[in-house]
């Protein structure tokens, strides 16, 4: 469990949804981190995923997003991205100058929704072995 929720980043990211064809309210938040920030805390920058519904065709759909807070200003910037690379690419331009926090997000490979990839090979081996056992029953060892 976390110690610090950002309780007020999710419900602006929310109400952005909203405002964009989204239906805030159903987004399932993966993280919400900060990600920069500038001394003395005024401009901060979060890293966002969440799985979230769209109004139009009330399909969920994954993004990756952005979060740029300038409290100075009261000026609020939100983007999302359908990739993960996408949205390093902006969280690189928009922590220009900013102090970050550990870059484990970068670390992190976009893990595709099932291990099929894994699967595939482990099922061959396994039918591999099945067969093998066949042969041998029948016809012995050669």
């Amino acid at each position: 469990m976390k110690l610090i929720a950002n309780k007020v980043a999710e419900k602006d990211i929310r109400d952005w949804l909203s405002e964009q064809g989204y239906l805030g309210q159903t987004a399932k938040f993966g993280e919400i981190e900060l990600h920069a920030i500038k001394p003395p805390g005024w401009l901060q920058v979060f890293r966002f995923d969440a799985e979230v519904k769209r109004q139009l065709d009330q399909k969920h759909v994954k993004v990756f997003g952005v979060l740029r807070d300038d409290e100075r200003y009261r000026r609020l910037e939100i983007q999302i991205f359908e990739s993960f690379t996408q949205r390093t690419n902006c969280l690189n331009e928009w922590s220009q100058g900013l102090i970050t926090t550990k870059k484990r997000h970068q670390d992190r490979v976009e893990q595709p929704e099932s291990n099929w990839i894994l699967l595939v090979p482990a099922l061959v081996i396994l039918v591999l072995i099945f067969l093998t056992i066949i042969v041998l029953k029948f016809f012995g060892p050669l």
